[in-house]
C-alpha cells in the first residue's frame, strides 16, 4: 500500500480550520431543523445522525469510485474529513443526551432498551472521538488504532440505527412521518455502500476488475434512492394533513391566550373571561337545514373552522374545580380523565362495547365513553381500566368523600342565550347535575322534517335562512337573550329556538331551499345544573364571558367554597367543533383572598380572587391574569402512566406535575403533543 493510498484509508489529523467548518455546518443544520419547529433534542440528534453517516460513507465511496478523480477534489474532500465529521457526530450526540436528560428532570431512570442502546452507542463515540488524533495512533499502533476505529465504527453505526429505527418507527402510540422515512432511506443507502464497497474489495483481492458498468449501476442505484427521497418529501402529506388523519382537524392556533380576572363577595364567587376569537359565528349550533330536497344535520364542524366543511358547533368555555379531594388533579388537571377508549380518541371503545356494560350501559343507559377519574375503576389509584369500574356503594362511598371534580361549560348556544352555564360532575363518568339543564333536542325526518319550527311570527318564514349565515352570521345578532327579549322582539330575529318561540313545524311554511331550525330547543334550567349564571358578549373579535355562583351552593354536586379557600382550577375553550378540539390548562391554584406568597404558590400557577363588598365586582380595578391554554393532542392519562412514558413512575406516585417536567414554551409543548400518535 503506497502512502497515497493510505492516507486515504487512514486519516490520524485533526485540523482546526475542517473543525471550525464541520462545528459550523452542525449548528447551521440543528438551527435550521429546530427552526422548523423540531424539538431541539430531536435536531441535535438529526445533526449527529446525518454527520455518522458521512463518515461511514465516504469510505466505500472511496473504494466504489475512481480515486484518482476524488483526489482532485479541493482541501482533502472527502477522505481527510472523516476525523473531524466523527468527533461533533460524537458532540452532538452528547449534546442531544444531555438535553434528553434534561426533558427528564436529570433523571437517568426508567432507561428503557432504546435509551440503554443509545447510552452504549454515545459510549462508543466517545471513545472513537477521543482515539481520533495521530498521538492515539502512535501510541496504539497502526494496525491495533485502524482496527478499534474501523470495527467500532461499524458498532456505532449499527447501534446508532438500532435505536433511530426505534425512535422513527416501533414506539408505541407514535406515527413515523416524514422523518421516520428519510431516517430509513438514507440507513439504506449508507448499507448498500458498505455491502458494495466489501463485494468490491472482495473482487480485488482474487483480482477480478469490477467494471465500470457495475459502479455506474451503483451510483445509478444511489441516486435513485435519494430520489426516492425526494419525492417523499415533495408528496409526503403536509404536517396538517397527517395531524388531519389523527386528530381530524388541526387548529391554525395551536396555543390561546385566556384573560381571567376573579372577585367574590361574602355570598358569590364571580369569574369574567377574554379570549380572542377572530371569527364570528359561535353561536349557532347543531342546524337541520332543508337542501336539496331533504332535511339535514349540519353539526361539527363549522365551516370556518376547517374549509369546505358545512356544520355549525357552538363556541364553549368550561373550567374544572376541586378541593383538595382528587388525588392526581393538582399535578396534571384534565389529563387526569382522559383515558384510552374515550369517545374523542381514535381508539374509542364502541357503542356496543359500551351498552353491553353492567355499568355504564344497563343501569346508567350509556352509549360512548366520557371523562372519568382513575380512581372510579378498580386496582391502584391511577390504573383507571374503563371496563372495571367499582361498585356502586364505593362509588357512593367516593362522592360522599369529595372525590369528584365540578365541570362547568359556557356554552354560546345552548346556554347563553338563557344567560346560564351548565353544571357536571365528573367520577365513574361526565355527568349532568341534578335538575333540568338548558336545552333539549328535537327529532326531526330527513323526509318529515323537524318537531317544531320557528313561530312565523318571531321568524319569518319559520327558519333562519342558511345562505345568510353563510353569507355573514352576524346576519343574526348574537347579543339576544331571552330575558330581554321584551326589547327585541319583532324587530330581530333571534338565532336560538326557545319553547315560547316555538311551533308544530309546517312544511308549507318553514320548508323551502336553505331553511334552517335549531335541532336545539332552549328552556329556563332548573336546580343544581343552573347554579352558575353566565353572560358571553361576541364583539370586536373576541369573547368576553361574565360567570357567577354562591360560595355554597347546598347542592351535594357542586364543591363548596369559602373566602380563604384555596382551590385547583383549570379552564379551557373550545371552538368550532366538538370532543377535544379545544385548547387547555395547567392546573393552577385559585385562592379566594390570599396572595400567592401568602398561599405559598409561585405567583405564575396562581389566581388571585379579589375580595369585594356589594352585589357585582368592578370589573375595572381587578387585575387580569393571561393563562396559556395549548391544544392537547391526544395525550391521555393511560398513556402518561405506562411504561412508554418516562416518567411514568413518577406519575403513580403523583409526584410528578406537568409543571416539572414540561416547564417550556406552550407553543413548542403544543407541537409536541401532535407528535403522538
Amino acid at each position: 500500500m503506497n502512502q497515497g493510498t493510505f492516507k486515504e484509508i487512514v486519516d490520524g489529523r485533526n485540523r482546526i480550520s475542517y473543525h471550525l467548518i464541520a462545528g459550523l455546518g452542525a449548528c447551521v443544520l440543528t438551527t435550521l431543523l429546530w427552526a422548523s419547529d423540531m424539538a431541539l433534542k430531536q435536531a441535535t440528534a438529526a445533526t449527529a445522525f446525518v454527520y455518522l453517516l458521512l463518515v461511514m460513507g465516504i469510505g466505500p465511496a472511496m473504494r466504489l469510485w475512481w480515486r484518482p478523480y476524488l483526489r482532485k477534489l479541493p482541501y482533502g474532500i472527502p477522505y481527510r474529513w472523516r476525523g473531524e465529521l466523527g468527533i461533533w457526530f460524537a458532540a452532538f450526540a452528547a449534546l442531544h443526551v444531555l438535553l434528553v436528560w434534561h426533558g427528564r428532570v436529570w433523571q437517568i431512570l426508567p432507561l428503557r432498551h432504546s435509551d440503554l442502546v443509545g447510552l452504549v452507542a454515545l459510549v462508543w463515540a466517545i471513545g472513537l472521538a477521543a482515539t481520533s488524533s495521530g498521538k492515539a495512533m502512535r501510541l496504539l499502533g497502526i494496525k491495533p488504532w485502524k482496527w478499534f476505529q474501523s470495527t467500532g465504527a461499524y458498532v456505532l453505526f449499527s447501534l446508532v440505527a438500532v435505536h433511530t429505527l426505534y425512535h422513527a418507527w416501533l414506539r408505541p402510540r407514535f406515527s413515523p412521518g416524514m422523518i421516520g422515512y428519510v431516517y430509513g432511506t438514507l440507513l439504506l443507502i449508507v448499507l448498500i455502500l458498505q455491502i458494495a464497497a466489501y463485494i468490491k474489495t472482495v473482487l480485488n483481492a482474487k483480482r477480478i476488475r469490477l467494471k465500470a458498468w457495475t459502479r455506474v449501476l451503483i451510483l445509478v442505484a444511489m441516486m435513485a434512492g435519494f430520489a426516492g427521497v425526494g419525492t417523499w418529501i415533495g408528496f409526503a402529506p403536509s404536517r396538517d394533513e397527517k395531524v388531519l388523519r389523527v386528530h381530524q382537524w388541526l387548529p391554525e392556533e395551536l396555543v390561546v391566550d385566556l384573560r381571567v380576572q376573579t372577585a367574590f363577595n361574602d355570598r358569590e364567587i364571580f369569574l369574567r373571561f377574554q379570549w380572542d376569537q377572530p371569527q364570528p359565528g359561535g353561536w349557532y349550533h347543531d342546524l337541520l337545514v332543508f337542501q336539496d330536497g331533504r332535511w339535514q344535520r349540519y353539526a361539527a364542524p363549522d365551516p370556518w373552522v376547517v374549509q369546505g366543511q358545512s356544520g355549525f358547533y357552538e363556541d364553549r368555555l368550561s373550567f374544572k374545580l376541586d378541593d383538595g379531594s382528587v388525588k392526581g388533579f393538582a399535578n396534571f388537571a384534565g389529563w387526569l380523565t382522559q383515558h384510552a377508549g374515550i369517545r374523542s380518541n381514535p381508539d374509542a371503545v364502541s357503542r356496543e362495547e359500551v351498552q353491553a356494560h353492567p355499568w355504564l350501559g344497563q343501569t346508567l343507559g350509556r352509549s360512548d365513553l366520557r371523562k372519568y377519574l382513575p380512581q372510579s375503576r378498580e386496582g391502584p389509584w391511577w390504573a383507571g381500566a374503563w371496563d372495571q369500574v367499582r361498585s356502586q356503594q364505593e362509588l357512593e362511598r367516593l362522592k360522599a368523600d369529595g372525590v369528584f371534580l365540578d365541570l362547568v361549560m359556557w356554552r354560546a348556544h345552548r346556554s347563553n342565550a338563557m344567560e346560564y352555564g351548565t353544571d357536571h360532575w365528573i367520577l365513574d363518568y361526565r355527568h349532568t347535575d341534578q335538575g333540568t339543564i338548558t336545552y333539549r333536542g328535537q327529532s326531526w325526518d330527513e323526509g318529515q322534517g323537524p318537531e317544531s319550527m320557528f313561530d312565523p311570527e318571531v321568524v319569518r318564514r319559520g327558519a333562519l335562512d342558511i345562505h345568510k349565515i353563510y353569507e355573514n352570521p352576524l346576519n343574526y345578532r348574537q347579543d339576544l337573550f331571552y330575558s330581554d327579549r321584551a326589547n327585541w322582539l319583532g324587530e330581530h330575529e333571534p338565532y336560538f329556538l326557545h319553547e315560547d318561540f316555538l311551533v308544530p313545524f309546517d312544511p308549507e311554511v318553514a320548508q323551502w331551499e336553505g331553511a334552517a331550525i335549531p335541532a336545539i330547543v332552549l328552556r329556563k334550567p332548573e336546580g343544581s345544573v343552573g347554579a352558575w349564571r353566565a353572560r358571553g358578549i361576541w364583539q370586536d373579535g373576541q369573547w368576553i364571558v361574565e360567570m357567577s355562583r354562591k360560595l355554597d351552593t347546598g347542592h351535594d354536586d357542586d364543591k363548596r367554597l369559602q373566602p380563604g379557600g384555596i382551590y385547583t382550577w383549570s379552564p379551557a375553550v373550545h371552538h368550532g367543533s366538538n370532543e377535544r378540539w379545544h385548547w387547555v390548562a395547567y392546573p393552577y391554584q385559585l385562592g379566594l383572598g390570599p396572595s400567592a406568597e401568602q398561599a405559598g404558590v409561585e405567583p405564575r400557577r396562581y389566581v388571585q380572587a379579589v375580595p369585594f363588598s356589594g352585589d357585582s365586582p368592578a370589573w375595572d380595578s381587578i387585575p387580569i391574569k393571561t393563562i396559556p391554554l395549548i391544544y392537547p393532542g391526544i395525550v391521555d392519562w393511560t398513556w402518561l402512566t405506562s411504561e412508554n412514558h418516562h416518567g411514568y413512575r413518577e406519575v403513580r406516585e403523583d409526584a410528578l406535575s406537568m409543571w416539572d417536567w414540561h416547564d417550556e414554551d406552550p407553543q413548542r409543548l403544543a407541537e409536541l403533543f401532535l407528535m403522538l400518535k
